[in-house]
């Protein structure tokens, strides 16, 4: 959604916390491979998982070097967004966005709002399909 508003280094960096994000579980599953490729076309970047493969405490601090503090709101959402998607949001995955909150300093309080309103969006986006589509 909030993407776009990223740089080229950040979009970049935000690709390969999604790659450890989505491969943190063991399974790097077809939701989380539609996803990270719907972000690649909103931010008009390719993206190669097998050559751009990275530790995620690099990543972060990469991340939390360069962001400002409504970058870090984005990627901390887009992040949990990604989580979610196949349904399982798993202890790995929780680790991984607790890391980046808590290097970013974030108020612990952020990241399960954004949960919260995740779930409600796809909650309402599937009565829209059902409605429209059904």
């Amino acid at each position: 959604m909030y993407l776009a508003l990223l740089n080229e280094e950040k979009k970049k960096l935000f690709l390969d916390l999604s790659y450890c994000i989505a491969s943190a579980d063991g399974v790097y599953s077809d939701d989380e491979k539609l996803m990270i490729s719907s972000y690649q076309q909103e931010m008009n970047n390719f993206y190669d998982p097998a050559r751009s493969k990275k530790n995620v405490k690099d990543v972060i601090a990469a991340l939390a070097k360069n962001c400002s503090k409504q970058e870090m709101k984005i990627i901390v959402f887009e992040a949990i967004g990604l989580a979610v998607v196949d349904g399982i949001y798993d202890d790995s995955e929780q680790a991984i966005i607790h890391l980046l909150t808590e290097v970013f300093q974030m108020d612990a309080s952020f990241p399960d709002e954004c949960e919260k309103i995740i779930n409600e969006y796809v909650s309402f986006q599937g009565r829209i399909n059902s409605l429209v589509l059904g």
